[in-house]
């Protein structure tokens, strides 16, 4: 069996449009796919972002909020930018 590709979803704080990625994505791809994300910097969980995706069927309120690491990267097979400052200083 083939390894799941590996998608790391990165913003600045890992609080928000992150983190609903990373939500969406696992509802998506079931375990077709390692899902991560990740922030330049933790800002902790957006409460809104939790409650939108819990009024679309999605539970994302036991993902955390993490600052990426070298090793985040290396593992990743496609990595997405979420915003353009994440995009800029990564």
């Amino acid at each position: 069996m083939n390894k799941p590709i590996n998608i790391l979803f990165l913003c600045t704080g890992n609080s928000c449009r992150s983190q609903i990625a990373e939500g969406w994505a696992k509802y998506f791809g079931h375990d077709s796919f390692e899902i991560q994300s990740a922030g330049i910097e933790a800002h902790g969980k957006n409460p809104r972002a939790i409650t939108v995706m819990q009024e679309a069927g999605v539970d994302i309120s036991s993902q955390e909020s993490t600052k990426v690491t070298d090793e985040m990267l290396k593992q990743a097979d496609l990595l997405v930018t979420v915003c353009g400052h994440a995009d800029e200083h990564c």
